[in-house]
């Protein structure tokens, strides 16, 4: 954080400020900000979310065997014990397998498993409800590095969960698969994989709001 003493009449402690700013906050690669933009909206007073709650609705269901995941740069170096996420209007039936997982980013786009939960078919049975899960080992999570978390289902009828998502523009996909991308999924799964190369991730509009929590 810059903090210095400026003389409001003087325009060149002025400069000296707004060159500290920028030499703080500004990426010398990019010229964007360092601070993740999700996470300018309300965060939470205790764990991390993926993305701003306030700007969410129902992500749809996508199909089953689906990974869907959500990309954020952490801003809180902390131990995450579990994970959350929200049911829509569209509960699950006949359910194999659901896991929750976060996986850690790589420049070149590759995804490595570095902690998920344990399937337990109960989750998402349940209409516009709360899923909060152990991870079955805890997770590290580091400031400023980039993680994408999200849920695999297997069931004859996926469930609807909530997430920043806006599923009648196409184009949509296109945009969040930008760098640095905000969306993934990786169709045919019957487990969660344990990596996934850039190449393997499909875009999608699909994006589930998912809390970090200690």
């Amino acid at each position: 954080m810059v903090r210095l003493p400026v003389d409001q009449g003087d325009p060149e402690q002025w400069g000296v400020l707004l060159n500290a700013f920028l030499s703080e906050y500004l990426s010398s690669a990019t010229g964007w900000p360092r601070w993740p933009a999700e996470q300018l909206g309300v965060p939470l007073a205790s764990g991390e979310a993926s993305s701003d709650r306030r700007f969410l609705g129902s992500a749809g269901a996508g199909a089953s065997g689906e990974l869907h995941l959500s990309y954020f740069t952490a801003t809180k170096s902390e131990s995450v014990t579990q994970l959350a996420m929200y049911s829509a209007a569209t509960a699950a039936a006949t359910v194999t397998l659901v896991r929750f997982g976060v996986y850690q980013v790589a420049a070149n786009g590759d995804l490595t498993l570095l902690a998920a939960t344990a399937n337990d078919a109960t989750v998402f049975t349940s209409t516009n409800t709360r899923y909060a899960r152990s991870l079955t080992s805890t997770w590290t999570k580091a400031a400023g590095t980039r993680y994408a978390v999200g849920h695999l289902v297997v069931a004859t009828t996926p469930p609807a969960v909530y997430g920043p998502s806006d599923l009648t523009v196409t184009a949509v996909d296109t945009i969040w698969a930008r760098e640095p991308r905000i969306s993934a999924k990786r169709a045919s799964q019957t487990d969660l994989p344990a990596s996934i190369t850039s190449a393997n991730l499909t875009d999608t509009r699909r994006n589930p709001f998912v809390e970090c929590l200690p």
